[in-house]
């Protein structure tokens, strides 16, 4: 290489890096709020839109939480709390959105958000709308929680949590651990969609309520919200909820207390579950198999009898196995009353027999109320400790 050529080549390194020395376009973290948790309302008056953001102010989040005010109230004005909540108004989620910038200097930044509230009178009326904009727009994660409010959802983001400095973490937290129980939904953003794009077409969410006990407001985690399309339409209760999680292989943990042959409670700490569910076709009759099997441990005798016999064993088992079909059968019920299919039985015949599906497919409202459900659990008790023989000696 002559002397121009590497002349000319440093000239052009040299003047590439002119336009490495930075990142255009780029929005720096201090010009954005980001956003913990948002609550989407709809004011039945005017038929605006209603969101309160909980907006993390980054150099309060390692003070106390609740801002060492009383806990349990409005965030709004307290000193040194680690979020503010702020309320915006449109006539559309997107002016709303927008109309935000009156009150706050930066913009939404919505990643980091946990959680979406929405409140029982807009979510009856549909959410898919706010659903659209927010992931495309908005870009929260596919991990985000999806909720229902009992009321309006600027309830549930207006209140604080007593152990986390971030109160929409806090109530993410919340329904993540209610799971160890079975008896309340975690959905995300994802599932919920996947929920609408599926035959059934009938997703499900977190359900929340507020209480005040003592002048204090508190977040419950209450069951399950149950969607048509994308239409809120009731609830499940924690047992409702559970036969619905035993029939979706989601039961992860929790416990089943059922009576010794005395009457006295004992505790079945679930450890392992799974569940398996086919469709069958004889004679133009569509039938569903749930098979459920399920692993437990004793984990409390209340009763002064010994619990660690083959016969006792056994006993325990059978009587869990009728306790865990009567949660299903408490699902499918409310699912009936609700002409519902939360159970997703449209993906299972189409899955199976696709053209049956689209012979039948005209009739979502009702096709599933038309199909014979057999249940069959096995139950099984894998660990006997010897806590669970009684205390006080037994007779000769």
């Amino acid at each position: 290489m002559n002397k121009y050529k590497k002349s000319m080549l440093v000239f052009i390194i040299l003047h590439l890096c002119l336009f490495l020395t930075g990142c255009w376009g780029v929005t720096e973290l201090d010009e954005l709020a980001m956003v913990a948790g948002l609550g989407v309302d709809l004011d039945e008056k005017t038929d605006e839109i209603i969101l309160t953001a909980q907006i993390i102010k980054a150099g309060e989040v390692g003070t106390s939480p609740g801002g060492g005010g009383k806990s349990g109230g409005p965030i709004t004005g307290k000193k040194a709390a680690a979020v503010w909540v702020v309320e915006s108004r449109g006539e559309t989620f997107f002016d709303a959105v927008r109309a935000f910038t009156f009150q706050s200097s930066r913009k939404l930044y919505f990643p980091h958000a946990k959680i979406i509230v929405f409140g029982k009178s807009l979510a009856k009326k549909g959410i898919k709308p706010y659903l659209n904009l927010l992931i495309k727009d908005y870009e929260p994660r596919n991990n985000t929680l999806i909720a229902v409010a009992e009321n309006r959802a600027s309830e549930v983001m207006e209140i604080t949590t007593e152990l986390e400095k971030i109160p929409a973490y806090g109530l993410a937290k919340l329904i993540e651990i209610r799971t160890v129980t079975s008896q309340s939904s975690l959905v995300t953003v994802h599932e919920f969609i996947i929920g609408l794009l599926s035959k059934a077409k009938s997703p499900t969410a977190s359900h929340i309520q507020v209480i005040e006990k003592e002048g204090e407001k508190k977040a419950l985690v209450k069951g399950t919200a149950v969607f048509k399309d994308d239409k809120f339409i009731g609830t499940l209760n924690k047992t409702e909820t559970r036969g619905l999680l035993w029939m979706k292989n989601k039961v992860e943990s929790g416990v089943v207390v059922i009576n010794d042959p005395q009457g006295k409670k004992v505790s079945i700490e679930i450890v392992d579950s799974s569940t398996e569910i086919k469709s069958k076709l004889a004679d133009n009759r569509i039938t569903i198999e749930i098979n459920i099997n399920d692993r437990g441990n004793i984990a409390e005798n209340m009763g002064e009898l010994n619990l660690t016999t083959t016969r006792m064993i056994s006993f325990l088992e059978k009587q869990q196995n009728i306790i865990i079909k009567n949660e299903i059968e408490s699902a499918l019920k409310k699912a009936y009353e609700l002409n519902t299919d939360l159970m997703g039985f449209g993906d299972i015949i189409y899955k199976y027999y696709p053209e049956i599906w689209k012979k039948i497919g005209a009739y979502q409202d009702h096709y599933w109320k038309e199909i014979d459900v057999k249940i069959k659990v096995d139950s099984k008790i894998q660990e006997v400790e010897m806590t669970t023989k009684p205390l006080t000696p037994e007779e000769k």
